[in-house]
């Protein structure tokens, strides 16, 4: 995966593998995505999801 974005309060996790089409994921692949060492918050969007970059 190289993004994630999330919503916690609505349980909505979503990724990107690659190919710019966001895809529902399960929380915990979120959270695996998340606690990388080589990943970055890049803060929310505009309907408020906090968004994850691998860097």
């Amino acid at each position: 995966m190289k993004k994630v974005k999330f919503k916690s309060d609505t349980n909505e996790f979503y990724g990107d593998y690659g190919d710019g089409e966001m895809r529902e994921i399960t929380e915990k692949e979120c959270y695996r995505f998340v606690n990388r060492c080589n990943v970055k918050c890049v803060g929310s969007d505009e309907n408020g999801y906090t968004i994850y970059i691998l860097i």
